[in-house]
């Protein structure tokens, strides 16, 4: 599944910025609030880009584990990294 992932990376980059900006319209009137969901996510959206395409991952929620770090640690940060992505859209 993750090769998947991988293969079509910029895809999935697309989708999920794609998914932030169509989230972030429900704050439409508060311009404030709609860009600080709008650059939260578009941040979460990146660390995963960066965790599909094996470089450093780097979040505005503090996180940054580098590209030679272990498998293990990097999958644990792209989970939790897609979960808080995932949390967003329920706030």
């Amino acid at each position: 599944m993750i090769n998947l992932l991988v293969a079509y990376r910029g895809i999935v980059f697309s989708v999920l910025v794609a998914a932030s900006f169509a989230n972030s319209v429900r704050f439409l009137p508060d311009w404030g609030v709609l860009l600080s969901f709008l650059i939260l996510q578009i941040s979460l959206s990146r660390g995963i880009y960066a965790y599909l395409n094996g470089g450093r991952m780097l979040t505005l929620l503090g996180g940054v584990v580098s590209a030679k770090a272990d498998p293990e640690s990097r999958s644990v940060m792209a989970g939790i990294i897609f979960a808080v992505y995932v949390a967003i859209f329920f706030v």
